[in-house]
């Protein structure tokens, strides 16, 4: 066999190889997730799947302080680095991550615990990551939650004021743009004043509610005060 032939098998091995290769990606959601007090946060994150687990590596961890949430190598959780501020509290599900899925959980979710959280995979090759932000919402009477969408000059939010006493909800959609300043102000105020229109409807519902229950008390009273009278 020639060397000329000897080089043509070799790149013609390589060229059937090369697209079974494929590159690592991990893909986390681009929105902020909002996780009520005492719930359990759930934080995708989703990555190419890897035939070879032995060489995977999962770890996640805090942004700010890189505080060490929870690792996963060697086929097993390795928490010997975990913060203790996580320990007893996060969770990974083996069963999915064959099936790239490295979705974390943390129990009892506090104001804390808000903030944003690093998912890093990484095999023998390479190493991606992407970011997931986590909001703190208070089970309150009345609960103030916010999403937005950046669109170069304006942005898009969407303020949600709920009332789960009454099972009422309200949401405001606000654009700002950067020159706007007076569209801003009065789509603040506007903002204000259906906020307070929307309590005041509250209490109204909550008094009227009040007076029917005592009007029932009444009705239920008459009766047995005509019978003592007999």
């Amino acid at each position: 066999m020639s060397v000329q032939t000897m080089f043509f098998v070799i790149y013609l091995l390589v060229w059937i190889k090369l697209p079974l290769a494929v590159s690592l990606s991990v893909k986390v959601p681009s929105r902020p997730i909002a996780v009520a007090r005492g719930a359990t946060a759930s934080l995708p994150c989703e990555f190419t799947p890897d035939p070879e687990l032995s060489k995977l590596v999962i770890t996640w961890q805090r942004v700010d302080d890189n505080r060490v949430v929870h690792s996963y190598y060697y086929q097993q959780d390795q928490l010997g680095r975990q913060s203790s501020d996580y320990r007893n509290r996060t969770e990974l599900n083996h069963r999915q991550i064959v099936e790239g899925n490295a979705t974390l959980a943390i129990s009892n979710f506090g104001q804390e615990d808000k903030g944003e959280y690093l998912c890093v995979v990484s095999n023998s090759l390479e190493s991606e990551r992407g970011v997931v932000r986590l909001i703190y919402v208070d089970k309150g009477l009345y609960f103030l939650s916010s999403s937005y969408v950046t669109k170069n000059p304006a942005f898009n939010i969407t303020f949600t004021l709920k009332n789960p006493a009454v099972h009422q909800e309200m949401q405001r959609h606000v654009i700002f743009s950067k020159d706007g300043n007076t569209g801003i102000q009065i789509s603040v105020v506007s903002l204000g004043i259906l906020c307070f229109a929307f309590m005041c409807s509250t209490a109204v519902l909550l008094w009227l509610h009040c007076q029917n229950k005592k009007n029932q008390l009444h009705d239920m009273e008459l009766p047995n005060s005509n019978n003592h009278y007999k």
